[in-house]
């Protein structure tokens, strides 16, 4: 595409007609916009470098390519994996425990009881306890990944993992990937809960929000009802006060008149 002001967008010829690049896989013809090809095969990227040559006989020789899988790298990814849950774990954990106290009383974290959080770690449970993927191994426990009786924090097992790990690597792959892999299916029921504006710890929290908002306007409501009760309380105690001052000043005018009587009685 030519474009500007300069005049050569104008009265050009075209010496080579642009065209897609066509490459042969598994004696397939294919066709690709671009020279890097992202979707022939699942998980590999192929980068066209030129023109294949005709060898003497005028044939085209093949480009074999050697795939193999990587433990070590797999086996990194697995323990990624566990500390991401582990964390999101111990988050969760923090936030609904009960605490007991030195003098035996309770103290609940700020989401104990809290519906959304145990519906969260049920729905990722069951996902990582179902099976899953075309391999032999369909499970993370056959991998050995294991979790703990106390807290349920997950730990990856080495000696189990090695000895999978030499013939069936490649099933963890299998396991988390594709549009049924594991990683698809936590997306799929933790996503309701981490959408931003409509997910369900986004709603959970407008709603706390909005519920301490009233909290506030009613706190400062009974303020105000509050003092208009203690200056109305102020008020009768000072007029109560005045009264039985002026009482006592009656009395003691009453008796200083009968006091004055029985005087004048006597004499």
């Amino acid at each position: 595409t030519l474009s500007g002001n300069s005049g050569i967008e104008d009265g050009y010829t075209v010496v080579d007609k642009p065209t897609d690049a066509e490459y042969t896989l598994d004696g397939i013809a294919m066709k690709s916009k671009t020279n890097d090809i992202t979707d022939a095969v699942s998980g590999l990227n192929i980068k066209l470098i030129g023109p294949s040559v005709k060898n003497a006989s005028g044939e085209t020789p093949a480009t074999i390519l050697s795939l193999s899988t990587s433990s070590s790298a797999l086996k990194s990814g697995l323990k990624g994996f566990i500390d991401t849950y582990n964390a999101l774990l111990k988050v969760v954990n923090a936030e609904t425990k009960v605490t007991k106290n030195a003098d035996g009383t309770m103290t609940a974290a700020a989401l104990t009881g809290d519906a959304s959080m145990r519906a969260l770690m049920t729905s990722i449970r069951e996902e990582l306890n179902a099976a899953s993927g075309s391999g032999t191994f369909k499970a993370l426990a056959a991998f050995g990944v294991t979790s703990a009786q106390d807290g349920g924090a997950l730990s990856l097992d080495d000696k189990k993992w090695d000895k999978i790990a030499s013939t069936n690597a490649a099933d963890l792959t299998s396991l988390f990937n594709g549009k049924d892999g594991m990683l698809a299916r936590l997306q799929k029921v933790t996503e309701p809960f981490a959408k931003a504006s409509t997910g369900t710890l986004a709603e959970r929290s407008k709603t706390l929000s909005e519920s301490l908002t009233k909290l506030k306007a009613e706190q400062d409501s009974l303020d105000v009802r509050m003092e208009a009760l203690k200056k109305s309380l102020q008020d009768k105690y000072n007029n109560m006060d005045t009264l039985v001052t002026q009482l006592r000043q009656q009395q003691s005018s009453v008796l200083s008149t009968l006091n004055a009587l029985n005087k004048k009685s006597d004499d």
